[in-house]
C-alpha cells in the first residue's frame, strides 16, 4: 500500500493504529461507547451523530451519508479513506461533552484547523426545543440542568440570556420592534419570518437570531458565535459578529459589515 499509494502515508499510519489497537482489545469499541451521541460544531450550523451498528462505528452528519469510523484509542476515533479522506474525533475525558475533529489535508500533508463540538444530550435537546416553543420556564429549567452537568458547555449560558432578557418584560413584549435590524450588511442578509428575526451568511444556512440584550443576539444554530447592530446617531450602522472559541476566552471581532442603504 505505501509503495502504491506514497503520498498517503498519513492515511496509511492511521491504518496501523487501527489495525494495532484492535490486536490489544477483544472489542475495540468498548472504550468509545460512552462517546455515542449527537455533537454539535462550535463554529458551523452543522451537528453530527457517533453511532455504534453491529461491532463498528458509525459517524454521520447532516445531509451526508454515515461514514465507518475506528478507534485508535480509548478516546479518538478516525475515518480511513484515501486522497485526503481522513479525519479524526477526539474526546475529551476531563472535559465532559466536548470533542474535536480534525481533518487531513493531502495537498499541504497537514491537519486542518482543529473544529470544537460539543455533545448534545437529551436535557439539552429538551432545552433548546422549549426555546424553539417560547416555553421560557421550562427551557430555563432544563439549561440549568444541563449547565450543572456540562459545565464546560459555555454557549448554554447564552441561552439564559436570552430567556432572562425576554422575562424582563412581562407581557413578551419585547420594548422595540425588530423591524430596525432588517437590512443588508455588506453579504449579511438580515430579515423577519413569523415574528422573529434571522441572518444569512454566504455558504451558511439561515440562522434564527435570538435576543440576550437591546442590540445582541444569538443563535441555537451554533456556538460560539454572537450578533451585535451597532447605532451611529440613533440608526443602526453596522453589524459586528464576535467569536469565543473557548469557555475562558474572550470574545473576538469575527466580521465587521456596515449596513448598506442607511435611513435617517
Amino acid at each position: 500500500m505505501r509503495t502504491l499509494f506514497p503520498e498517503e502515508t498519513t492515511n496509511l499510519e492511521f491504518t496501523d493504529k487501527v489495525i494495532s489497537y484492535a490486536k490489544t482489545h477483544q472489542d475495540p469499541i468498548k472504550k468509545v461507547l460512552p462517546y455515542v451521541g449527537q455533537y454539535k460544531f462550535n463554529e458551523l450550523a452543522a451537528s453530527l451523530i457517533v453511532s455504534p451498528k453491529g461491532k463498528n462505528m458509525i459517524n454521520r452528519g447532516v445531509n451526508r451519508p454515515p461514514v465507518q469510523v475506528f478507534p485508535i484509542s480509548d478516546h479518538q476515533l478516525v475515518s480511513l479513506g484515501l486522497y485526503s479522506g481522513s479525519y479524526t474525533l477526539t474526546f475529551s475525558p476531563k472535559e465532559k461533552g466536548k470533542s474535536s475533529m480534525k481533518y487531513w489535508n493531502g495537498k499541504s500533508k497537514s491537519f486542518e484547523e482543529e473544529k470544537i463540538l460539543w455533545f448534545q444530550d437529551s436535557i439539552i435537546i429538551r432545552a433548546n426545543h422549549h426555546l424553539e416553543q417560547k416555553a421560557y420556564k421550562q427551557a430555563k429549567k432544563f439549561y440549568k440542568l444541563a449547565q450543572h452537568k456540562f459545565p464546560d458547555h459555555f454557549y448554554l449560558g447564552y441561552a439564559l440570556d436570552h430567556i432572562s432578557y425576554v422575562q424582563q418584560f412581562p407581557t413578551g413584549v419585547l420594548p422595540d420592534k425588530l423591524v430596525r435590524f432588517v437590512g443588508s450588511y455588506g453579504e449579511a442578509k438580515v430579515w423577519i419570518s413569523g415574528g422573529d428575526l434571522y441572518i444569512k451568511l454566504p455558504g451558511s444556512p439561515r440562522k434564527k437570531l435570538l435576543r440576550i440584550s437591546d442590540n445582541r443576539f444569538m443563535s441555537l444554530a451554533e456556538y460560539g458565535y454572537q450578533y451585535e447592530f451597532n447605532l451611529d446617531q440613533g440608526v443602526i450602522s453596522s453589524l459586528t459578529i464576535w467569536l469565543k472559541g473557548e469557555k475562558d476566552s474572550p470574545f473576538m471581532v469575527h466580521q465587521e459589515l456596515n449596513k448598506d442603504n442607511i435611513l435617517n
